[in-house]
């Protein structure tokens, strides 16, 4: 999939070191997130997703990107959580 968005969306550029390999720096990566936020998350298409992005005010974006992702993080804990619990029951 990242590969395919390489394509699509110009502004991510990724290094290409020995043996064709790829290496995404923090400013490339957080561009990716962007870019799945916008088309997983938000149902847009990549057409939508490259007017966003050729968009210069974007930090309402990031502040909305950063939160989702957060809260991904946090839905995460709380399963792992659940499932400690589950098993701590399931021991007495």
């Amino acid at each position: 999939i990242i590969r395919f968005w390489e394509s699509q969306f110009k502004q991510i550029k990724p290094k290409i070191l020995n043996s064709n390999r790829r290496y995404y720096d923090e400013n490339c990566i957080n561009l990716l997130k962007k870019v799945k936020f916008l088309l997983k998350d938000q149902g847009m298409t990549i057409n939508g997703v490259k007017k966003i992005l050729n968009n210069k005010d974007t930090l309402e974006l990031d502040e909305l990107v950063n939160d989702s992702i957060r809260a991904d993080k946090f839905k995460s804990k709380l399963k792992n959580i659940s499932r400690i619990v589950k098993n701590l029951k399931e021991l007495k």
